[in-house]
This record gives structure tokens, C-alpha cells and sequence, in this order.
């Protein structure tokens, strides 16, 4: 068989609860919240983090969002918001 080399998990969580300064729990899409311990276990363990920018004031340059406006939209979301 082959062997699986990435496995790409997202969690949600403040930068101060994987820094270990806050006790804030984390989110994992699908599971529901997950505890700061944990979250900060996986960041330990090697995890990428990648903090998610916060876009600015200004509106996007044309109709669709940009790719950081999305982003941002869909981690504070997290389901769809179409009325």
C-alpha cells in the first residue's frame, strides 16, 4: 500500500491559546470545539501554522472578493450565510 505523507487538518483558534497565554478552546470544523490543550498539543507537534490575515476596510477591486477577504469570510462564517 501506499503510504499517506501530508494530512491537512484546519483549526480555528487565537493566536494566544496556541502560544499557550490564553485557555480560549480551539475549532475543528466538522468535530465542534476542541480544548486549548489540544490545540496547542498539535502545534507542538509540528504543526504548520498559518495565521489568517484580517482584511482591511477597503472594499474589493472589482465584484468578487479577494483571496483574503474569502478566507476571512469562510474561517468567520463557517457555513454559508446566503439568505
Amino acid at each position: 500500500g501506499q503510504a499517506v505523507s501530508e494530512i491537512v487538518i484546519n483549526v480555528l483558534a487565537e493566536q494566544a491559546t496556541v502560544d499557550g497565554t490564553s485557555d480560549q478552546p480551539g475549532y475543528l470544523p466538522g468535530f465542534g470545539i476542541l480544548p486549548a490543550e489540544s490545540v496547542r498539543e498539535l502545534a507542538a507537534a509540528g504543526a504548520t501554522v498559518t495565521p489568517l490575515a484580517v482584511p482591511g476596510d477597503e472594499p474589493a477591486p472589482g465584484y468578487r472578493p479577494t483571496a483574503v477577504q474569502a478566507a476571512f469570510v469562510r474561517w468567520r462564517d463557517l457555513t454559508c450565510r446566503f439568505p
